[in-house]
């Protein structure tokens, strides 16, 4: 990831140079808080919420054996707090 990841970087920070080195090009505001940019910007209760749904649908369905295997009442009891959380991903 590192190794391919580098070249990324540094095309950002030749843009990020050339925009200082541009007249005329409005600076960035200053950065707000870390607790408004985890919970605003990033939207990390949404992110959690978003990976658990996905999470508790899809493993289940990827641990079962087949069609003939027998579904106990932990793999219904994960795909349905899956929809759980995607219903109140919806909603935040």
């Amino acid at each position: 990831m590192p190794v391919l990841s580098v070249p990324f970087i540094v095309l950002l920070a030749s843009w990020h140079r050339r925009a200082d080195r541009t007249p005329g090009i409005e600076r960035l505001p200053p950065h707000s808080p870390v607790f408004v940019q985890v919970f605003h910007e990033y939207d990390l209760i949404g992110v959690c919420l978003l990976v658990a749904a996905i999470a508790l649908i899809l493993v289940p369905l990827t641990l079962a054996k087949g069609v003939a295997s027998s579904w106990d009442g932990s793999n219904i009891a994960m795909i349905c707090c899956g929809f759980v959380c995607l219903i109140l991903f919806v909603i935040w």
